[in-house]
Formats: structure tokens, sequence, C-alpha cells
């Protein structure tokens, strides 16, 4: 059985929104939904690669485009454009990354057109940290989208985000009481309020964090009990799977039973 992927686009709130959506094509919906949340880089080909297979386990998986401005990307903000980011990050040590002096002195090495879009792109997308309330509003109107969507009507949604996509899922679940789930990979925690706001019990290796304990350095898991059976969130802090890849494929695999 072949995924069927298609870009949605929907107004909420006067604001037209961006929507990958990914299902088995022979799948009988309504069907429960995880939205996936991206990381700095937006809709890349690795999110979507990561919402096709949450299709595949049988849901109907959707990455909100967060870059997306009334319905179209800024020029700024292609993926054309930042895919020249990341190559031209990736040609540096990753020391030179967020050093300023040492990042400007690789652009000034390049040509001046080049130059200039890649500083410009560069700033646009980190900015986007700086913008998490306003993305946050973009992921309540997905919520509120899907909740009248053919496909999904009177279904269940949980989120899972990366890195940023993973602070937007734990702010999601503390605002959004509509969520029945959600998991985080590598975002920053809450404040006390916002986990206070999580109809939940968060656990860090068996350690209560709404007693105000901090996370483990590493390799610290945070389970919400009940995720679908009720309102939970799951936060797992990893190194890349490329250095672990048997604690990944246990953890992704927990992901699929435990959460959704």
């Amino acid at each position: 059985m072949s995924v069927k992927t298609e870009w949605v686009s929907f107004e909420q709130n006067g604001a037209r929104h961006r929507l990958y959506t990914s299902r088995m094509e022979r799948a009988r919906t309504p069907l429960p939904v995880v939205i996936v949340i991206q990381e700095i880089w937006g809709t890349d080909g690795h999110i979507l690669d990561v919402t096709d297979r949450f299709a595949r386990a049988g849901y109907l998986a959707v990455a909100p485009d967060l870059f997306a401005v009334d319905g179209r990307r800024p020029e700024s903000l292609t993926e054309a454009r930042i895919e020249q980011v990341k190559a031209f990050l990736d040609s540096l040590p990753p020391t030179a990354w967020h050093d300023p002096v040492a990042r400007e002195a690789a652009l000034e090495r390049q040509p001046e057109n080049a130059r200039e879009e890649l500083r410009a792109t560069y700033a646009d997308v980190f900015a986007r940290l700086k913008l998490l309330p306003q993305l946050l509003e973009k992921l309540q109107a997905v919520v509120t989208f899907l909740e009248g969507y053919e496909l999904s009507g009177g279904q269940k949604v949980a989120s899972i985000g990366y890195c940023m996509g993973g602070a937007l899922s734990l702010m999601l679940a503390a605002s959004e009481p509509r969520l029945a789930g959600a998991v985080v990979y590598y975002g920053h925690l809450p404040g006390k309020d916002e986990i206070a706001a999580i109809n939940a019990r968060i656990y860090e290796s068996g350690i209560d964090i709404k007693k105000g304990k901090s996370p483990a350095p590493k390799l610290a898991w945070l389970l919400l009990q009940g995720i679908f059976a009720g309102t939970g969130v799951f936060v797992k802090f990893e190194r890349s799977n490329s250095m672990y890849p048997s604690s990944y494929k246990v953890t992704w695999t927990k992901i699929i039973t435990n959460s959704i």
C-alpha cells in the first residue's frame, strides 16, 4: 500500500496556512493525527520523511510549514535558500556556526551575491527562535483545522517536535487542551507555569518534574502517562542517532507504541 502525500492550504483567523499531509492511500478515514513540528530548517526533506514514517504506521501525519506567511514563504526562507545555508554551514567547523567572527570571515570568502543571500537567510532562519509565540499560534490554527478536516475530524491529535519543534511541541501541550499527547526531542523545558498547565504527570527517570527537578543532561527520558488514553508528554533528550543507533531504534519504537 502506497503513501498518499499532498500540500494542503487552509484559512484560520484571517490568515492562510500551508500544511504537508501524509497517509496510507487506502486507510479508512478519519484517522488519528500526528503533527510533526519542524526543526529550525523548516519542512525539509528530513521532516517530510519523518512525517511519511508516521503515515506508514497508520496515522494521518501532518507537517505545518511554520515559515510560510499567508500561505507562501518569503524569498529568504525558500527551501532552496535554506539548503544553501545548510551547505555553507556544513563546510565550516561546528564551532564556527554560532561564532559571528568565524562565520563572517567564511562569508567574506563567498561570491558577493551568494554572500548576501546566505547572510540574509541565516539571519531570518535563526530569528524564528525569538518568534516561538507566533509560531505556536500557527500550530494552534492547525489543531483547529484538524477538528473539522474530513480526514481527521473527531480523532485524537498528538504532536512531535524536533529541536525548535521540540520546544513548540511542549508549548502546544501546555496551551492546547485539545491535544491528546506530545513528544519532545531535545527542545528546552518550559517554565513551572507551563508545566502546571499540562493536564498530566511528567516523569524524568521516575522523578516528578512538577516538583521542580531538572532533566539529566544527555539521555534523559520524561514520560507523561496515558498519551492518547488521556493527555501526555514524552520528552527525550538524545545525542545523534548515528552515535547511539540501538538507543534511537528503541526510542522510536516506544514513541510509536506508547504515544499514539
